[in-house]
């Protein structure tokens, strides 16, 4: 643009404008300079009605929140813990054990809660172990999964009640990151054979 006697620049946002323009197209701002004479009156300000996100992202969003959970990248706050001192010892009940099912299994920690959370670590010395996993839920579609880390094998159990699952992946240090949606309550018995 050539600049000419007509054009002058706004003092807001320094963009060339048109020498008689009142307000600046770039800004939206007034270029009108006021005289000293002249009082500011406060003026009420209308607020815009708010825009809901559209259901596409909201959706998007909770599949990628869900992923992430599932696969450790969040980190919920730390499970309740009870560390068990004297050994509860328990019988399979006939349940399929992957060695021989007369032998007791022995409980050495218990996690519980409501939400979705990262246990702290535990050791296993065994070289097969199982959870034990109870969900009550009063909600018809609840939503519960276990991922042990660092294996990555995963658990998911979608009703109320108790299961069992075995792992196989020997003695080492593990933890737990727990996905829980719609449960009034979860606990996780980890237990090794006597």
């Amino acid at each position: 643009m050539a600049q000419n006697e007509q054009d002058k620049y706004c003092k807001h946002c320094g963009k060339q404008i048109h020498n008689t323009a009142d307000l600046c197209p770039f800004c939206g701002k007034s270029t009108v300079s006021q005289s000293p004479t002249v009082k500011k009156v406060k003026t009420a300000q209308i607020s815009q009605p708010k825009r809901r996100p559209p259901m596409k992202i909201i959706g998007l969003l909770v599949v990628v929140f869900l992923a992430g959970v599932l696969s450790g990248y969040f980190v919920a706050p730390k499970a309740q813990v009870e560390t068990t001192t004297q050994m509860v010892i328990t019988p399979t009940n006939g349940e399929e054990s992957p060695t021989n099912a007369t032998e007791n299994w022995v409980t050495v920690r218990i996690f519980y809660g409501t939400e979705p959370t990262t246990t702290e670590k535990f050791h296993i010395s065994k070289d097969v172990w199982r959870i034990k996993y109870s969900v009550e839920a009063e909600n018809t579609h609840p939503g519960f999964a276990i991922t042990v880390a660092p294996s990555g094998q995963i658990i998911t159990y979608d009703q109320s009640g108790t299961e069992v699952s075995y792992v196989y992946d020997g003695p080492g240090d593990y933890y737990l990151d727990i996905w829980a949606a719609g449960l009034d309550s979860w606990t996780i018995e980890i237990q090794v054979q006597q």
